[in-house]
């Protein structure tokens, strides 16, 4: 398992309909990537930078650089800054060696 993390702030109030158009667009595109297995986003509830928070989980690192090098990652971050997003950043993270899965609480103990 391996995360893609992003983050960015919302554009200005005026591109906030083409916003949500290019979003969902964007996300339907990242969801037939392969190697994708959840998509989660976020939004800051105090409105502090970064406002948005895009976790993609991948079933491996490979798989992550795969995408984030792909004509279709890059097409579709250009169509989101032209719309006026800005402090993007990004981060890849790969599984723990410790914790190399999710946990649940119910009945889940490290030893």
């Amino acid at each position: 398992m391996a995360l893609f993390v992003m983050f960015w702030d919302l554009p200005p109030a005026e591109q906030m309909q083409a916003y949500g158009v290019q979003a969902k667009t964007w996300t339907n595109t990242v969801l037939e990537v392969p190697g994708v297995r959840e998509f989660r986003a976020y939004r800051n509830p105090s409105k502090a930078t970064p406002q948005v928070t895009v976790q993609v989980e991948f079933d491996s690192l490979e798989s992550v650089e795969k995408f984030v090098n792909s004509e279709s990652f890059s097409k579709n971050l250009d169509g989101l800054k032209k719309l006026g997003i800005h402090n993007f950043s990004t981060q890849m993270w790969d599984a723990s060696p410790v914790i190399p899965a999710p946990l649940k609480p119910a009945g889940t103990r490290l030893h």
